[in-house]
């Protein structure tokens, strides 16, 4: 099963697809946490990225097509790529995508979660509203600590968002001719959003 999660920031994209990965074994790929490792190695595109992500933009189509190619031969759940319908064609020619499961959220709710969106630096586990940690600033799963990401401010968030709604929304017609697409309702909590997904997912 190769499935494609769609949805603005702060809709639960990387919740959920951890939850597919520990219960269906499918294998987590997180266009987020790539950019990032590369971020945190300080390579070369690393540094380019980086600049890209401060200033609330999207990385090139390119850069994230080189660190995919390699990743998408088993079964998976994709995170955050495509955005457009030009990255859906090109992601057409490296594999054939089963369902796409696209998460709605108002924007006003996104802005919520992710200003109060807090990170683990060590393993990813994202913390907030909806799931806070036992300990403050502490990680549940690894212990490290956690941060907030410097891009998780109004101004870049709101900037994030207006991207979204040009670029992102046409791909739900693309996805919606193939009759891939299935929406879902992300304003509920994390349980009942996921047993919807799995509802689908056991059709």
């Amino acid at each position: 099963m190769k499935i494609i999660l769609i949805g603005m920031q702060g809709s639960g994209k990387g919740t959920y697809a951890k939850l597919l990965n520990e219960i269906y074994h499918l294998e987590h790929i997180s266009i987020g946490d790539i950019l990032r490792n590369e971020v945190n190695k300080k390579s070369k595109i690393g540094l380019q990225i980086d600049e890209i992500l401060k200033k609330g933009e999207l990385v090139d189509d390119k850069i994230i097509l080189d660190l995919l190619e390699n990743k998408l031969k088993n079964n998976f759940v994709l995170d955050g790529f495509p955005r457009t319908i030009k990255q859906a064609r090109e992601l057409e020619k490296i594999t054939k995508i089963d369902k796409v499961f696209y998460i709605t959220l108002k924007d006003e709710t996104a802005i919520k979660r992710l200003t109060t969106r807090i990170q683990c630096e060590k393993c990813g586990a994202i913390y907030g509203n909806r799931k806070k940690p036992l300990n403050d600033n502490i990680c549940d799963i690894c212990g490290s600590k956690l941060i907030k990401r410097p891009d998780d401010n109004e101004e870049s968030i709101k900037k994030r968002l207006e991207i979204f709604h040009k670029e992102t929304k046409p791909l739900i017609d693309f996805y919606i001719k193939k009759k891939i697409l299935i929406k879902i309702v992300g304003e509920k909590t994390i349980d009942k959003v996921f047993s919807k997904i799995e509802e689908y997912l056991n059709k």
